[in-house]
């Protein structure tokens, strides 16, 4: 190919995955926002188990994403495997709303949680691999604000489905999203997977052991996982509070997961001239300090617009973490199976801060009442903060 040809067929592969993605995020979003409440008043279950929904489809996610690099090193299964689990997506939402029994619901939320680890790992390697160093920033960008776009759209669809539809059905129509995802990524497939253009299997267990104690990756990933947290425990608890204790409608929950999700998008769109004109690791800072003082007013308060504010900061933070991890993790590690091992690491920090956030919030239920359940959620990214001021003087030095 010349370079030209070369640049096109780039385009066309992160077109496609994108595409892929946003439709995933969507279904995601149309989801997350009101299964804890079908669970609830639907299934009564109690608010300490309302958690868990969350915990085991982290839980299966993290432990895909852990061991994806041995997976994807098999070449022969790795496109199989992604079309699969997009085929999942299509069904796990019908399956939600046909089980009447809670453990049965857990399972299909760990079937589920796999095939959501498996393909955006492979997805996230795959668009950065398959553009040169110089249209990195570009590829990596729009691949995650096609994310931040999906994330924005499911709840905007989902609001509106639960006003017309209910909750159940709602649930139930997310799996033409992930019939949008398994479309277009039958096309990703064609173009990037059919014949993988990098080898994931020529690096060696030295090398690997020697990359996992990389400074660099341990501090980013452990400042992702921070944010996580914090995160995990909002999206499994909010609900609920908004619900209960500041007395928001179904509707009104979902307009609240737009709003976060249009601030995450507002601030994914920045991020080139942020990093054009301040280093990585401030901005890093900077948003970890904004999502602490948001989760702190979603904690805190049950003034409708304190709780919203604090929705809007911690979506700054959200809009961010995620690609300023990914640039930082591409920047550092060229090689492909050095990069996918390293992306599987940081994506596992999300699975991980979404297993531990709500895990903690049921505990701390022992001792709380669930209006004050989120508070320690607030600490965890000031955590977070120390640990990337930590690490860039180490480096400074």
């Amino acid at each position: 190919m010349t370079p030209r040809e070369d640049k096109h067929q780039s385009d066309r592969i992160v077109n496609s995955l994108s595409a892929t993605g946003f439709f995933i995020s969507a279904q995601q979003q149309m989801v997350n926002p009101v299964i804890g409440i079908y669970a609830n008043e639907t299934l009564h279950v109690s608010p300490a188990l309302v958690g868990y929904i969350f915990t085991f489809f982290s839980l299966s996610s993290l432990a895909t994403k852990l061991s994806s690099f041995f997976i994807m090193s098999r070449k022969k299964v790795v496109n199989p495997l992604f079309v699969s689990g997009l085929l999942i997506s299509v069904l796990a939402p019908v399956g939600y709303v046909a089980v009447d029994d809670y453990t049965v619901l857990l399972l299909l939320r760990i079937i589920h949680g796999a095939a959501f680890a498996y393909d955006t790992v492979l997805m996230l390697t795959i668009a950065g691999l398959n553009s040169d160093r110089n249209n990195l920033l570009r590829a990596i960008q729009r691949y995650t604000t096609f994310l931040a776009v999906g994330l924005t759209v499911g709840p905007i669809v989902g609001t509106v489905l639960v006003l017309l539809l209910g909750v159940r059905d709602t649930i139930l129509a997310s799996s033409l999203m992930g019939l949008g995802a398994f479309l277009t990524g039958l096309r990703a497939a064609g173009l990037a997977l059919k014949e993988p253009a990098q080898d994931y299997s020529g690096t060696s267990a030295k090398a690997l052991v020697k990359q996992l104690k990389d400074r660099v990756l341990a501090s980013t990933s452990l400042a992702y996982l921070s944010y996580n947290i914090a995160y995990g425990g909002v999206l499994a608890f909010s609900p609920l509070i908004a619900r209960r204790e500041v007395g928001l409608s179904e509707s009104m929950v979902t307009v609240m997961f737009f709003l976060y999700y249009v601030s995450a998008l507002s601030a994914r769109s920045t991020m080139s001239t942020l990093i054009s004109r301040v280093k990585v690791q401030r901005v890093y800072v900077a948003i970890l300090l904004v999502s602490a003082v948001g989760a702190f007013f979603i904690a805190a308060s049950r003034n409708s617009f304190v709780f919203a504010s604090g929705y809007v900061l911690m979506a700054v933070a959200h809009g961010l973490s995620f690609p300023l991890s990914s640039l930082i993790i591409a920047r550092r590690f060229e090689n492909s199976s050095l990069r996918l091992t390293a992306n599987s690491v940081l994506m596992s920090m999300w699975d991980t801060g979404m297993m531990l956030g709500p895990v903690i919030c049921s505990a701390s239920l022992v001792f709380v009442a669930l209006d004050h359940v989120l508070l320690p959620m607030a600490v965890f990214p000031l955590a977070g903060c120390l640990l990337m001021i930590t690490a860039s003087l180490d480096r400074s030095n």
